[in-house]
């Protein structure tokens, strides 16, 4: 995969597969702004978001997440990429994912991390 970074990766861009959906999303941790709403995000997908905003080298700083029914589990996925020290994400779309109060939890916690760079 290229090491050229992106200004912007829209995933409802590529007509291809839930399978091949999975198959792109690595390509977010060479984008700035990642626009991944309106789809089926999956538990594996939260985790490999979470590995991107982990990254030492990923410019992402913008993460469109809305209308994907993340649920609290892949919140929860997703809280450990917020938390990383390496995160360098500055705005986060959650809309429209059927939070409860568990996963809204783990999200206020994971924003409260001295880490957590979101405005």
């Amino acid at each position: 995969m290229s090491e050229e970074v992106l200004d912007e990766f829209d995933l409802k861009t590529y007509n291809t597969s839930a399978a091949g959906h999975q198959r792109l999303l690595p390509v977010i941790r060479n984008c700035r702004k990642a626009i991944l709403n309106s789809g089926d995000l999956t538990e594996k997908s939260c985790d490999i978001v979470a590995l991107a905003l982990q990254s030492s080298n990923s410019p992402l700083i913008d993460l469109d997440l809305s209308y994907n029914n993340l649920g609290d589990s892949g919140v929860e996925l997703l809280c450990a990429g917020l938390m990383s020290p390496n995160c360098k994400l500055q705005r986060l779309d959650l809309s429209n994912n059927n939070l409860r109060d568990s996963g809204v939890e783990l999200l206020c916690a994971a924003l409260m991390s001295p880490n957590c760079k979101l405005q």
